[in-house]
């Protein structure tokens, strides 16, 4: 509110009523604000694209849970088989949620069960035995060894790429099947 109250100072001193004459430095003042101003509205939409990036464990959860609706699609016995995911911290921390698990175990028909590690102690899991669980959401590619394949890299932790003029993203939460 300042900002614009300073503007239209600035504006009416730069260009007074008919009549008067206008300083030529409150001008470029006002020009310099201007160009401020785009250059805040340009970051800003740099920044909000970036950011739409920035989940990749919200997008891994749904991920998981296209695939394994395919998966129900095509072989409908899979309906009767349970699902155990494991969340290791870095899912949890860049966009799983509850809404998102609870959208993913309603998909399919599958029941699902959610597991995370690491900051929840009621949820924490010391020695994870691998094979209690069907699917991994996990930064760390080679997590679960031979038992797992990997399903889909998710492309996260987003920066802007200048030289490109492009969102760089890297592969940062791996989904893993048993």
């Amino acid at each position: 509110m300042a900002a614009a109250i300073g503007l239209d100072r600035i504006y009416l001193v730069g260009w007074p009523p008919k009549g008067k004459t206008g300083s030529s430095v409150v001008k470029l003042a006002m020009l310099g604000c201007t160009g401020a101003l785009f250059v805040t509205f340009v970051s800003s939409l740099c920044f909000v694209a970036v950011s739409h990036s920035n989940y990749p464990g919200g997008d891994a959860l749904y991920a998981l849970s296209q695939h394994v609706h395919q998966l129900v699609t095509e072989n409908p016995a899979l309906k009767t088989r349970p699902i155990k995911v494991y969340i290791d911290v870095a899912s949890a921390m860049s966009g799983v949620s509850l809404f998102g698990q609870r959208a993913a175990s309603n998909e399919g028909g599958a029941s699902s069960s959610f597991h995370k590690s690491g900051y929840e102690e009621e949820n924490a899991i010391l020695a994870p035995s691998w094979s209690s669980f069907t699917y991994l959401l996990t930064e760390e590619k080679e997590l679960g060894n031979d038992e797992f394949r990997e399903v889909k890299a998710i492309q996260g932790n987003p920066w802007l790429d200048l030289r490109r003029v492009r969102i760089g993203t890297r592969e940062s939460i791996y989904i893993r099947e048993r």
